[in-house]
């Protein structure tokens, strides 16, 4: 799609499918369903969870905040030197018919049914601009305040080198980056924007054998400042969260992306009838 745009020779209703964050379900679910139907797809890798145990932070909270369980009914947080309170009252336990209830809920909807889904909503908003460091400092010391979750679902891991070989040999799988800690990336000063993507496309490739043409802005954070940064990196594609349709003057390294949610097949298939219609 990138290369059609530089030669402005893009098809119509052309569609590019992709995946952020290297979870191993890509390898397990997605890839099996993607081969039968002969679709190619971009899966695009954060180099520093790859063969690690360690979750992302927003998997880490969910599985604690929004999985049954109990928690303190009051929750505190040194967040940056200010003490940050939470009271979650009888939403302290947390019943596997109040998890099956809301099962489907998730932090881009507008509402908030119970306490612990404003407090979701709250800490996801909090951690998401810090580095990593910080996200890692703050999730011990929540950790520390509340019962072991349960154990965490396999396929909420990234993918382990092995894995990611198996993925890149897969016909139609591309591998793009996706930095090396997650951050966003217009947060954070060239400097540090330009290391973030260059060690992520180094290490990716030295893994793969492989160029790494293609990249993902991480929560589809960037400035002009980033654009340039990937640029001079040597990616040739980068995709944003800016949720419209692709136009002829767009620049490669701005591609916008359609989200797709929790849909089962016959919703999406609505969905893809209508952006298809527009």
């Amino acid at each position: 799609m990138a290369e059609k745009m530089r030669h402005g020779r893009q098809p119509a209703r052309a569609v590019a499918v992709t995946f952020d964050d290297g979870y191993v379900d890509n390898l397990r679910n997605a890839t099996p369903l993607l081969e039968t139907a002969g679709i190619s797809a971009t899966v695009y890798i954060p180099s520093g969870f790859v063969g690690t145990e360690q979750e992302f932070w927003w998997d880490s909270l969910e599985t604690r905040v929004l999985f049954p369980g109990r928690l303190p009914e009051t929750l505190r947080l040194n967040f940056q030197g200010v003490l940050k309170a939470w009271n979650l009252g009888a939403t302290a336990v947390y019943e596997e018919s109040d998890f099956y209830r809301h099962k489907h809920w998730d932090v881009f909807q507008s509402d908030s049914p119970t306490p612990r889904h404003a407090l979701y909503r709250e800490l996801c908003a909090l951690f998401q601009p810090l580095p990593r460091s910080a996200q890692d400092a703050a999730l011990a010391e929540l950790r520390s305040q509340w019962e072991p979750a349960r154990r965490r679902p396999d396929d909420r891991r990234c993918v382990s080198e092995a894995e990611l070989r198996q993925l890149a040999s897969t016909d139609g799988i591309e591998i793009g980056a996706h930095t090396v800690s997650h951050r966003r990336l217009g947060d954070a000063d060239f400097e540090a924007q330009t290391q973030e993507l260059v060690t992520s496309k180094t290490t990716l490739e030295t893994w793969l054998g492989r160029p790494v043409r293609s990249l993902a802005f991480p929560y589809g954070n960037y400035t002009a400042e980033t654009v340039a940064a990937a640029r001079s990196a040597g990616f040739e594609s980068a995709v944003t969260t800016e949720e419209r349709y692709l136009r002829r003057a767009d620049d490669p390294l701005e591609i916008p992306r359609v989200f797709v949610r929790d849909w089962n097949g016959e919703e999406f298939d609505r969905h893809l009838t209508q952006w298809q219609r527009d």
